[in-house]
């Protein structure tokens, strides 16, 4: 189990269960245990430090998960009895026996309750919008490059101050480790960007945008060749009619 409490200092469990909170104001607490309905499994976290999540793991997590439960042994939190502690107390026998629970895996699709349709409709409309942002916004400027070097930058100062005020210490923690390649990555972004950006002021948006979204081919090919990803029957319909769509981009209108 990891335990955090609040106000205080992380629990010391060793391999019996045993735990103690320590530098605890006086109050009333209620105390739990357990995986929260659709945690990830505290050994699973281990590898989600480059997404900024400063967890606190105990150095004796176990994978197992358990079902969470309230002092002194109930399964919802109005049931849960307080524990108040008055100063310069310590309290013992605050015990809770977990029972183990199984995990299981929810598969399914997401739907749009207003539409009836997918929730990939929804995101092509996303795209729909923020192409036709960029084209207008491109050709209103002048310049694809000026346009987009303002909106990287924008973005990127947005980015920058919220990464600092949320999760500072990840954010030089993995800048360290990744300055390197996201310096290579974003010295390229401003050129890939501009190129549709650009193109966009001299040629019809939706022509451009149709160009644009076939990057997924490259990226379905580099996958393959790179790094050994399968390129099975789907991926070749797939860019069958990826080429036939630019083909009838090409045709003349009848």
């Amino acid at each position: 189990m990891d335990k955090i409490a609040r106000g205080g200092k992380p629990a010391i469990e060793i391999d019996r269960g045993d735990y103690r909170f320590y530098f605890l104001s006086p109050g009333r607490y209620y105390l739990k245990a357990g995986n929260e309905p659709g945690q990830i499994p505290s050994a699973d976290l281990l590898g989600m430090t480059a997404f900024g999540l400063d967890t606190y793991l105990s150095p004796n997590r176990i994978k197992q998960n358990y079902a969470l439960t309230y002092y002194p042994g109930a399964a919802d939190a109005r049931s849960a009895k307080a524990i108040d502690l008055q100063p310069g107390a310590d309290l013992s026998g605050i015990d809770l026996f977990l029972g183990a629970q199984q995990s299981y895996r929810v598969q399914g699709r997401v739907v749009d309750p207003r539409t009836g349709l997918p929730l990939p409709a929804a995101n092509a409309g996303v795209i729909v919008t923020y192409t036709l942002v960029d084209g207008l916004g491109a050709r209103v400027a002048g310049s694809g490059l000026v346009y987009g070097a303002w909106l990287l930058a924008g973005a990127g100062l947005c980015v920058l101050v919220f990464a600092l005020a949320i999760r500072r210490r990840a954010f030089f923690r993995e800048a360290k480790k990744m300055w390197r390649p996201g310096l290579i990555a974003g010295a390229l972004v401003l050129p890939s960007y501009g190129i549709a950006l650009w193109a966009m002021t001299l040629a019809p948006i939706g022509l451009v945008a149709a160009l644009r979204e076939t990057s997924v081919l490259f990226a379905a090919i580099l996958g393959a060749r790179l790094f050994g990803e399968p390129f099975g029957p789907r991926r070749w319909l797939a860019l069958v009619l990826i080429v036939g769509g630019i083909i009838l981009l090409k045709l003349p209108a009848a």
